[in-house]
């Protein structure tokens, strides 16, 4: 090369863009400096002699320099001044067939792969030196490749390297050039793949390795910058890529970090266009085992965690050929992957695991075929990896159960062999390893050792849930005939699978012996003893006849020790020291919080005790599946559970969250009505439970379950024909109800909840006593309500509850015996009177309710005038007086008398606070703390029967809009409907009488009111996202009680007959 006459030419190119296109580009003129010029004429000078030691320290000094801060100006400037590199072409022929040829080789190959003299966009100047080394690059593949095919046959490793390097610079610079070699290479060139094989001769190795980078750098160079086209074709080369990928385990993480990150970006994703099945070539049984290994080494930092992350996008993506998608016609390669598993250290290392539960996640098929070939013993308990395989197995189970594993590609309609369906027995061979039987499962539930016991549990657990999950799909699934045949046929193969539930029964037997062994505190026994049909001697009576008569049933087999001790430490734990128990306990909570995937930091497992309530929680979460798998295996087991109710260890939370939500399960509900389906005969006697914790929990759910409980209890008396409007009612004034929070504990006061003892009792007395003598209750409502049935259609919508309590509340208050102090005789009152006045207002028809009170209270008051407001007993008399003028009023419809009860004024004595200075600022926070508190059926009444003020209209509206959406969804909407429209119709019917400013008003209010509760009516109907659960959602029933109330309430038919001198609201109405 002649630097000097190549600086001299006209600087003006034309070249060939990447486009095809013809251009003309002005050269830029050199800058470098003299002392550049002139050490490159001195290196290319050395370069071109026929010396080997010039030559080569010729070489090595351009490459330092290449490779240092300046090299790539340097090379520009060599670029420039030579555009076809002349020199090289030149030395290559000099050393062509002699020795140091490797020499040049090497040193093009850090040209061609200089950042700087790679193409880049909008650059100009590197533009045209990318051009110049690109033709000169496919100069060397159409001309000089017979000499790199005779380095690569040297033999000589150094050689053979120079030349590898080579062709991956001039493959690196882009999609064109690698493609021209991929074309003119010849891939089958003897010897070509040794050279990536790793040699385990040590005199060899380090030579060896470095030949293999090269190999990996030329191999991997392709999939690096080739188009989909490419990646198609050069991917087809399987046996240079099998050495490369055969030998990742023993490269560097350099290397691994390399390859497999080229691999994941390039062929692993749609874009490339690969097939499933060449990319199932790509990663074979050996080359699977490598990326096992590297992800399983100690310390293996980002390495390993490539590996991992590449092996699931492999083992999981069916794009990637080995598993199947039968959806999308792709078969996969199960046993490849079940070979892989089976080979995993899944108890060892946490990215095998991870890795084992990503590959069956939501696969029933592929983990079914592992578990028949489980490669771990289950059997020994005893052996020191126990814990660890049970606790995978478990793991596996609880995976397969993840995202959408119930495809039902295979289901056909009416198909009589259902249960012989290929997706069905996948199911049934995951629940758990075939070494893992029906008698092992039992041995391990009761095993001494406690651990066992958690282990055996774990994976039981995650198998009924996958069973659960599994029928839940089938149920829901409106495309799938499921018959009854095939779910009982489902269900007895199940009961082959799944250990006896007596088993489970059996290891509840500590909490239940608690229960039978405990009396009742004093205090309570109290309250019992003061209502005869509640006392516990009737329930004691009671117990004993349904134990004698289902003993077989409720505790056969189960063995009762009064001395409960605490669970046995496992020996594994312990070891042979007993001096350090406070660390053996630790240990063996972690072990329990490991085999459970428990966060001991966000959990409360710090004792042993602690474990076996967590323990009793989920047996109960297993008997709870059990019932819904099975609904009749665990019948005659109520009271049982009822009894762990009473223990004193379900005071824990958790337990009583686990006993509440298995209670919920046996007695089971319709999702259509909201009706339960399974309640045992007797459940009213045991409404107290609930409706304490209904009363006084602090928690939410407890509290819904309890409400649920409460609600099937009181169904079970057969007094209530399915009206659940009506055993709502009954819960809405019970004092410190509340279904989000306990309002007693909120206000801590002692005697609040003295009182509230005191009304839970009488409500569940007077149920018990209605449901013990059921038709008399009925026969003496059809005798009070006999003459009021003149048309035949026309039937009461209440239960005989309602004369039961009234009965009762006016023996109470009669009684003289002092068994109740002034107090609790006035909130029984209270109560029972708040609540009957509802009932009437929520009547479609009150005629019947309020005949029916009058009947009862004026046998024993006679006329409500002979009890003033002077008397002794005014506290306990007053609510029932009320409810006496409340119901004549409605009876003789006469309106004036609804609305002239509350505007009577409070005699001095009963003043509660005395007149001074702070009496206004006290009446003024006792009014804010009411309006907060007062839920809508309690405000709303007492706007309404003072006439509301006329000042303000728009903030009393305002203020019952807000608590209209406060209130709980569940069955209130209806009730609240039928009591706005109560008190329309009371609004229409007296407008005559009083000032019809007021009352327009007040119907307004009513009319914005019922348009509210219609449009959440219409939600709760169309829209099943607006609830919170399905609980929420309206039934049939729900909705034809809707219809009746719009069409056959009196407010409506007034609304139309007496309009108020307002058209606007008729057509609201409309």
């Amino acid at each position: 090369m002649e630097v000097a006459s190549s600086a001299s030419e006209d600087q003006a190119m034309v070249v060939e863009n990447y486009d095809g296109e013809v251009e003309r580009v002005e050269m830029p003129k050199p800058t470098l400096k003299v002392t550049h010029e002139a050490k490159l004429k001195e290196l290319l000078h050395k370069i071109n002699s026929v010396e080997i030691k010039l030559c080569s320290d010729g070489t090595k000094e351009f490459i330092k320099l290449l490779k240092g801060d300046s090299g790539g100006e340097l090379l520009h400037y060599y670029v420039k001044n030579s555009a076809k590199c002349l020199e090289l072409p030149g030395a290559w022929k000099l050393r062509r067939g002699k020795s140091g040829m490797f020499c040049i080789l090497k040193l093009i190959s850090v040209i061609l792969s200089h950042p700087d003299g790679i193409y880049k966009p909008n650059d100009v100047e590197r533009m045209t030196i990318s051009r110049a080394l690109d033709r000169f690059a496919r100069s060397l593949i159409e001309e000089q490749l017979q000499d790199v095919y005779k380095e690569l046959n040297s033999k000589e490793a150094k050689r053979q390297k120079a030349a590898l390097l080579l062709l991956g610079s001039i493959v690196r610079r882009g999609s064109g050039l690698a493609s021209e070699v991929a074309k003119n290479f010849d891939f089958k060139l003897q010897g070509f793949s040794k050279m990536g094989e790793y040699k385990k001769k040590q005199n060899e190795r380090r030579m060896k390795l470095s030949l293999r980078k090269a190999f990996v750098g030329f191999a991997v160079s392709f999939l690096e910058v080739g188009t989909p086209g490419l990646l198609r074709s050069v991917i087809r080369q399987k046996e240079m890529y099998s050495v490369v990928l055969r030998g990742l385990g023993n490269d560097d993480d350099e290397t691994v970090l390399y390859v497999l990150s080229t691999l994941r970006n390039r062929i692993l994703v749609e874009e490339s266009s690969v097939s499933p099945s060449l990319r199932s070539v790509l990663f074979g049984s050996v080359t699977l085992e490598q990326l096992v290994n590297i992800c399983g080494r100690e310390n293996g930092g980002a390495s390993a965690e490539l590996a991992y992350s590449v092996l699931v996008m492999v083992c999981t993506d069916p794009c990637n050929g080995l598993m199947s998608d039968l959806k999308r016609r792709l078969r996969g390669n199960s046993k490849r992957l079940v070979d892989l598993m089976k080979k995993l250290k899944a108890t060892e290392i946490g990215y095998h695991r991870d890795l084992l539960l990503a590959i069956v996640n939501g696969r029933p098929p592929i983990a079914a075929a592992y578990m028949v070939e489980f490669p771990y013993n289950l059997e020994d308990c005893a052996s020191p990896t126990w814990f660890s395989v049970v606790t995978l197995a478990a793991n596996v189970v609880s995976s397969v159960g993840s995202g959408h594993p119930f495809g039902f590609h295979d289901f056909q309609s009416h198909d009589p062999a259902l249960l012989d369906n290929v997706d069905v027995q996948s199911i049934m061979k995951c629940l758990y390893p075939r070494s893992f039987s029906r008698s092992a499962i039992n041995k391990g539930l009761l095993h001494s050792d406690f651990l066992v016991k958690h282990g055996t549990l774990r994976v039981l657990l995650e198998a009924l849930k996958l069973l659960d999950s599994f029928l839940g799909v089938l149920n829901q699934n409106g495309k799938l005939y499921v018959s009854e045949s095939f779910k009982q046929d489902f269900q007895n193969e199940v009961r082959t699978l799944l250990p006896d539930p007596q088993v489970l029964l059996t290891l509840l037997s500590s909490l239940s012996n608690h229960s039978k062994n405990q009396q009742l505190s004093l205090k309570r026994t109290a309250e019992l003893e003061k209502f005869p049909e509640h006392s516990c001697s009737s329930v004691k009576k009671l117990k004993t006849d349904i134990e004698n008569k289902d003993a077989d049933i409720i505790i056969g087999g189960l063995n009762f020790d009064p001395d409960v001790a605490l669970p046995e430490i496992s020996e594994r734990i312990v070891g042979m020291s007993t001096d350090d128990g406070l660390d053996n306990e630790k240990d063996a909570t972690n072990v329990m919080a490991e085999i459970w995937g428990l966060d001991l930091h966000s959990t409360s497992l710090t004792t042993l005790k602690d474990a076996e309530i967590y323990f009793h929680c989920r047996l109960l979460d297993a008997l709870k599946i059990y019932l819904r798998i099975m609904p009749t295996v665990l019948e005659g087991s109520f009271e049982f559970f009822m009894n762990l109710l009473s223990s004193p260890s379900a005071s824990q939370t958790d337990l009583q969250r686990s006993i509440l939500s298995l209670l919920v399960e046996f007695v089971g509900w319709s999702p259509s009505s909201r009706i339960p389906i399974r309640t045992p005969p007797l459940m009213y006697k045991h409404l107290l439970a609930f409706m304490n914790l209904l009363v006084f929990s602090q928690i939410s759910d407890i509290k819904d379950q309890a409400y649920r409980l409460a609600q099937a209890a009181m169904l079970s008396t057969g007094a209530f024909d399915r009206n659940q409007h009506e055993i709502a009612s009954w819960f809405l004034f019970l004092p410190g109800f509340d279904r989000e929070k306990s309002s007693v504990q909120v206000l801590g006061l002692d005697v609040l909840q003295s009182l509230c003892h005191v009304v839970n009792s009488f409500l569940c007395d007077a149920i018990s006593t209605t449901g013990n003598n059921l038709f008399k209750y009925w026969e003496i409502v059809k005798r009070y309500t006999r003459p009021l049935e003149t048309n035949k259609e026309v039937k009461p919508h209440f239960s005989p509850l309602s004369i039961c309590v009234l009965q009762k509340c006016l023996r109470l208050i009669d009684s003289g015996s002092g068994s109740f102090t002034m107090h609790e005789k006035s909130m029984v009152s209270t109560y029972v009177c708040s609540t009957l006045k509802y009932l009437l207002q929520t009547q479609v028809d009150a005629v019947f309710v309020s005949s029916l009170i009058c009947s009862v209270l004026a046998e024993r008051l006679g006329d409500c005038s002979v009890i003033d407001d002077s008397g002794e007993n005014i506290c306990e008399w007053r609510p029932l007086n009320d409810l006496l003028i409340f119901s004549k009023s409605i009876s003789d419809q006469k309106t004036c008398g609804i609305f002239s009860i509350r505007n009577k004024a409070m005699p001095a004595g009963e003043m509660i606070y005395n007149q001074d200075v702070d009496a206004d600022e006290a009446a003024s926070a006792a009014f804010s703390f009411f309006l907060k508190k007062a839920p809508f059926h309690v405000l709303f009444p007492a706007i309404m029967s003072i006439h509301g003020p006329s000042s303000e209209p728009s903030k009393i509206q305002d203020l019952l809009l807000a608590k209209l959406s406060e209130c709980a969804t569940d069955c209130h909407p209806i009730s609240y409907l039928r009591l706005v429209l109560f008190w329309l119709y009371q609004i229409r019917s007296s407008h005559r009488i009083e000032q019809l400013v007021n009352f327009q008003q007040l119907s307004e209010i009513c009319l914005v009111l019922v348009d509210s509760l219609l449009s959440q009516l219409l939600v709760l109907n169309t829209d099943s996202g607006s609830s919170k659960n399905s609980w929420a959602l309206l039934s049939s029933q729900d909705i034809q009680e809707v219809a009746e109330t719009i069409f056959s309430h009196p407010a409506m038919i007034t609304s139309f007959s007496f309009p108020l001198g307002c058209s606007e609201d008729c057509q609201r109405l409309t």
